[in-house]
């Protein structure tokens, strides 16, 4: 009988490799399913995460109908959603556990004077909406400032107010905090001072750049005061020249791009003076392979900068787009190589995709009818090594690409959204990866690499999976052939997903 089931698997595993399509990586090919509706124009970025806990991901995204959606990979919406709020979404939806129960909720600020906030299945969080004196065109963050293990919601107005509330609705203790001009940007959260506890750091429209401790009073050396100009640009915090504190970048519509150290001073080599005014944010990630982080800004000039830590420019950059970009830069690596790429949307309905020298992939630039001026997202739906890209366009749909077999790669996955991570802190740092039920090689993926490693654990002696639960994907607290064959149906698209074991 044991072998009659292994041949019967091993089949499988003939069937599941012959059948792979191999399609050439970072080359994008529409989903299926997609594009979908969102019902009006999107200025919202999308963000990704797995928030009904069922082993893939979702895209979230609010839309200027005033709804924010939930979609499933196959398109299909989550159960619950879409949500209204009251007024128009420009903000960016942010996901984090605002209650500690290790699930993550959907935060979104609007143009109703409210920020919501609600559970998975589409339920209001406790204590939310919560209400505010202006409208909220900043997208939030959500982090952990008072260490309770509990994140909190931080988010500025147009009326100049910076607000931090608790994940139950009560505004934290020195919160709303008021700055001397209106709150386009969006705040970035970040440990600054070395004090063990997150700062937050915020542009204003008077010309300055605050940095608020936890408590709403400021870090000393702060705020910073540029030129004339004001910012729509969020800041990015990084360890840029690596001497263990963060540094911050930030551009200004004069063209001048920032980067000041943790005191307020300036790095040297900057602020450099870029061609048009800077309305997207700055993405760091390490584009050419020496170690240290690089700065990646674009322009409403349609130009998109790579600039090393000293204030100089990548070889090869930078490159010019057709059209205004107002989209921020995502760095991912989409092409299976070794080193990331550079992604982002223009006025003109285009998607770019660069190398690490500025030379644009082959089957780029996508082109839609009309602009994508939100930014793109990037992640792995399904757990299965492709990557999908995710774009909001003028013409009130969201997209999802494919971008072909091996085209993920956690480690490269410098900047894949808005303010570079779901939390959307505006922080570097490459994110761990998430368990992933049936990832039995711990690779962050479900393929049949892991079928495979359950064969040889089982029969041939081969290593034990290093957390059992991730193997035990039929939950039934023991790890045997029947997860094997469960894992097969799966991957064959003909029997559920992974469950969360107990092996």
């Amino acid at each position: 009988m044991l072998k009659i089931t292994q041949t019967i698997i091993l089949l499988c595993l003939f069937l599941i490799l012959t059948s792979q399509s191999f399609s050439q990586s970072g080359v994008p090919t529409l989903k299926t399913g997609w594009p979908k509706s969102a019902g009006e124009r999107v200025f919202s970025s999308p963000v990704i995460g797995n928030i009904d806990a069922d082993g893939n991901l979702e895209i979230v995204v609010g839309s200027y109908d005033n709804k924010v959606y939930a979609f499933k990979a196959d398109g299909s919406l989550v159960p619950g959603w879409p949500k209204q709020c009251g007024g128009k979404l420009f903000s960016s939806p942010a996901l984090g556990d605002l209650d500690g129960d290790g699930v993550s909720e959907i935060v979104i600020g609007s143009w109703d004077m409210k920020v919501y906030a609600w559970k998975w299945n589409g339920t209001a969080v406790p204590g939310f909406p919560v209400s505010s004196e202006n409208m909220f065109y900043s997208t939030p963050a959500l982090g952990d400032l008072d260490q309770d293990g509990k994140d909190e919601v931080v988010i500025g107005s147009l009326d100049g107010k910076l607000y931090a509330w608790n994940g139950d609705g009560a505004l934290a203790s020195g919160f709303p905090v008021q700055t001397e001009g209106a709150i386009f940007s969006s705040p970035a959260l970040g440990d600054i001072d070395q004090d063990t506890a997150n700062e937050i750091v915020l542009p204003c429209s008077d010309h300055k750049i605050y940095a608020f401790k936890k408590n709403g009073t400021l870090v000393s050396g702060w705020p910073f005061t540029g030129t004339d100009a004001f910012y729509l640009s969020s800041p990015a915090l990084a360890d840029l020249n690596d001497d263990g504190k963060l540094e911050i970048a930030v551009g200004d519509l004069a063209g001048k791009l920032y980067v000041l150290k943790n005191n307020g001073s300036s790095l040297a080599g900057f602020p450099l003076s870029l061609v048009g005014s800077i309305l997207s944010s700055p993405a760091i990630g390490d584009l050419d392979g020496d170690g240290f982080k690089d700065l990646v800004v674009s322009t409403d000039s349609g130009k998109v900068y790579g600039i090393k830590k000293d204030g100089t420019f990548l070889s090869g950059w930078p490159v010019q787009a057709s059209g205004q970009i107002i989209s921020s830069p995502i760095i991912a690596n989409i092409n299976n190589d070794s080193s990331a790429e550079v992604l982002v949307g223009t006025s003109e309905g285009k998607i770019y995709a660069w190398n690490k020298n500025g030379v644009l992939l082959t089957g780029w630039p996508i082109i839609l009818n009309n602009w994508v001026n939100s930014t793109l997202a990037l992640g792995d739906l399904e757990r299965d090594g492709k990557a999908e890209l995710v774009a909001g366009d003028g013409d009130s749909l969201v997209y999802v690409w494919e971008l072909g077999n091996n085209s993920y790669n956690q480690n490269l996955l410098y900047w894949p959204v808005y303010r570079g991570n779901s939390k959307r802190t505006g922080l570097f740092s490459v994110e761990s990866t998430v368990r992933v039920y049936g990832d039995a090689n711990n690779d962050g993926l479900v393929t049949v690499a892991d079928v495979v490693f359950l064969i040889n654990f089982l029969f041939k002696g081969g290593p034990r999976p290093s957390d059992l639960t991730l193997a035990d994907v039929n939950a039934d607290c023991k790890v045997t052939i029947s997860d094997v064959v469960y894992l097969v149906a799966y991957l064959f698209k003909f029997g559920p997903a992974p469950k969360a074991g107990c092996a």
